[in-house]
């Protein structure tokens, strides 16, 4: 048998605190990620031919 948990000792605000820290991280962790790929993209990618646009507008 478990036993019970008493709430009033976690320091919530503490927790809090963490969770935003973690969470900031991660998302600066994701646009890192993401301006990277993007850069890479812009490095690999090839131009569309004039004729290609112009049929997509076309369509």
């Amino acid at each position: 048998m478990s036993t019970p948990l008493d709430w009033s000792d976690i320091d919530t605000d503490a927790c809090q605190a963490e969770i935003e820290a973690e969470l900031g991280e991660l998302i600066a962790a994701s646009n890192r990620a993401h301006r990277g790929w993007q850069a890479l993209w812009e490095e690999v990618a090839v131009p569309v031919p004039a004729w290609r646009r112009d049929m997509r507008r076309l369509a």
